[in-house]
């Protein structure tokens, strides 16, 4: 394996608080970090987390005003990126930002940005396909979460020269002193203990988990 230190990679996204993809961006920020490379997290609304070196956030209120965009460009520019920077962005309006400031020659860095849904609500009318499909081609690499986000993305807007899947990783050091405390519990033999955390919106196919259960008869479950 071959190890690559030094790299100077900054990330971009709405917010620093919130679910999965801000998790993902923070995790990923800490990873670098720890790797030794240089890393920065930018966010333009919300607050940032204490004790987490090279995060800011850069603006306040809704991503979608133009100060906002400005606030980022601001920040980037400072940064001094150049084309042996890589810089990642998540989530609309950061990836539109960014696919502007690169077309109109404002910063020189390789381009990296994660899809991490099959559906937004631009995907409601035609027109934003034109968007998506000029935003996307900004990019040197598209990273998708599933190969169905792919898939979906490709359909979208697509086809494009470079988008792979890149699944979601985690913080295994996290969940182990958990297990480890799970483990320790008396448990009924055989008794299979089930959880699943997710928003309660049809994607997430909560009825489809409920058919398997009621399925498994024979199977002693909580």
């Amino acid at each position: 394996m071959v190890h690559i230190s030094n790299v100077k990679i900054t990330q971009v996204i709405r917010t620093l608080e919130g679910g999965g993809a801000e998790i993902l961006a923070v995790n990923l920020h800490k990873a670098y970090l720890e790797a030794g490379h240089e890393s920065h997290l930018i966010a333009v609304d919300g607050n940032c987390p204490e004790g987490l070196p090279g995060a800011s956030v850069v603006s306040r209120g809704s991503p979608y005003r133009l100060g906002a965009a400005w606030a980022l460009l601001k920040a980037l520019r400072k940064l001094k990126l150049t084309r042996e920077n890589v810089l990642h962005v998540h989530l609309f309006p950061m990836q539109f930002y960014v696919a502007m400031f690169r077309a109109l020659g404002l910063i020189r860095c390789r381009l990296f940005t994660t899809e991490h849904n099959i559906y937004n609500r631009r995907r409601d009318c035609q027109l934003f396909r034109l968007l998506d499909r000029w935003t996307y081609r900004r990019y040197d690499c598209i990273l998708c979460i599933s190969q169905g986000v792919m898939e979906s993305l490709n359909q979208w807007a697509g086809p494009f020269r470079d988008i792979r899947v890149a699944y979601n990783g985690i913080y295994l050091e996290a969940y182990r002193a958990a297990y480890q405390a799970q483990r320790s519990k008396p448990q009924a033999q055989g008794t299979f203990e089930i959880l699943s955390v997710g928003s309660l919106t049809e994607q997430k196919n909560f009825p489809f988990m409920i058919e398997v259960l009621a399925a498994c008869k024979d199977l002693r479950w909580h």
